[in-house]
């Protein structure tokens, strides 16, 4: 019997794995909160996407409201707007009309803790005023 010799040199061999576990790379992230990640060097590119803070300011733009009503009431309508942006996907205008409710609601707590100190001073003033 006759061996014959074969000529591998056009067969490829892959590259061996690499050893130990690679650390990700952060190739890009854009505005919509998506990240591409690289695992290692002969992996495809996995796409992570992260979770997106629905902090929902509904509650406390009510407590707003009742400290302050004209801001407080701004900011129940974009923190409800923010609620429903956030369920139809929009995440973008969604942060936007949350942080709006946010800074309002702020608002509405620091004018209604001003008026009630204006009240408590006028009313212990008068007190000893008229005594």
């Amino acid at each position: 019997m006759e061996q014959h010799a074969h000529d591998h040199s056009n067969t490829q061999i892959p590259p061996p794995p690499a050893y130990g576990t690679p650390h990700p790379q952060q190739l890009q992230t854009s505005s919509s909160q998506v990240t591409i990640v690289t695992t290692g060097g002969f992996q495809q590119p996995e796409v992570v996407t992260a979770p997106v803070r629905n902090y929902d300011q509904t509650f406390s733009a009510i407590v707003g409201t009742i400290c302050f009503l004209p801001s407080g009431i701004c900011a129940l309508i974009l923190a409800l707007n923010a609620k429903n942006q956030f369920r139809a996907g929009d995440t973008d205008r969604a942060q936007t009309s949350n942080n709006w409710a946010s800074r309002l609601t702020q608002l509405s707590f620091i004018c209604g803790g001003v008026w009630i100190g204006l009240v408590i001073f006028f009313s212990i003033r008068s007190k000893y005023i008229h005594e």
